[in-house]
């Protein structure tokens, strides 16, 4: 997407980015947030994981918050939101109440991209989110001061899918020794021998996911593979715990330590849910001391 020669760029989040934690760990910094209005848009839920995005309805209105932002910083989100494009509209600011007086800003809001939902509509039906993201776009509209009928009456209301009880979350299990129901008694090593093993070979990422060391060859094509590319060598729960998927019921974790045996469960779940084309790729090598 081009980006836009203005020094100011207003940007209309209705998602996540509605919340303070969420653009903190994303590095995006407005200059300027205050609750907003889009009209005759609607608020759509869309793709596996039920991700928030503006479709065009007459007479219906999406609020979010209004952040003003720098074209370094649209570009960054550009790169995170790959799904979309973006639309310049016009929003209306308020505090506490809407007004009729309340002049127009144009801002960019991001839609599902057009033209990949013509190439695979069903990859783009609706679908409910999920209770953890529900729970930030609340948060986050609640801190801005986002009008509290929609917050109730649209936010409060949306029909999500509940967090897994801990029973039902999966986890990486043992190799079994062959014609046996016996586990493998695998090696165990402490981080500096992950982070020495992962740099003997470019190809493969070695890291930590809780206990298990686990190793993709990225010799070989995988999704996902720049990104995991970038967490070679760490404890992947931290970082994905401390800069990728913020939790409200967790908060965010000042370090690995710092993370409860059910935060890491609920970690470890969501890594084996969005990486699930990559499961059998994967060779469990080793586990943490």
């Amino acid at each position: 997407m081009d980006v836009p020669a203005e020094d100011v760029i207003e940007y209309f989040a209705i998602g996540s980015m509605m919340n303070k934690t969420s653009l903190t760990m994303r590095d995006l910094k407005p200059t300027k947030s205050r609750p907003a209005c889009l009209k005759d848009f609607e608020l759509i839920f869309g793709m596996n994981y039920g991700m928030a995005a503006a479709r065009r309805s007459p007479g219906q209105k999406i609020h979010g918050v209004l952040h003003r932002i720098t074209g370094e910083e649209l570009v960054k989100l550009d790169k995170i939101e790959t799904w979309y494009v973006r639309e310049k509209v016009n929003v209306f600011t308020y505090e506490g109440e809407m007004s009729n007086d309340t002049q127009a800003t144009q801002a960019y809001v991001y839609i599902f991209n057009p033209e990949l939902v013509a190439k695979d509509p069903e990859l783009f039906k609706e679908h409910p989110p999920q209770e953890r993201y529900m729970d930030i776009l609340k948060e986050g509209a609640k801190e801005y001061g986002v009008d509290k009928d929609y917050v109730s009456k649209t936010l409060e209301t949306v029909q999500f899918l509940p967090r897994k009880p801990k029973s039902a979350m999966k986890t990486f299990k043992l190799p079994l020794k062959e014609g046996s129901d016996e586990a493998i008694v695998l090696p165990t090593w402490t981080m500096e021998d992950v982070k020495q093993k992962d740099a003997e070979n470019p190809d493969l990422v070695i890291l930590a996911l809780n206990q298990h060391i686990l190793q993709l060859d990225t010799s070989v094509w995988a999704g996902h593979r720049d990104i995991l590319q970038t967490c070679r060598g760490t404890q992947l729960a931290y970082v994905i715990a401390g800069k990728w998927i913020y939790d409200p019921n967790f908060g965010v974790p000042a370090s690995y330590e710092d993370m409860d045996q059910d935060h890491c469960a609920s970690v470890e779940d969501w890594f084996i849910d969005f990486f699930g084309d990559m499961e059998e790729k994967w060779l469990l090598l080793a586990q943490l001391k």
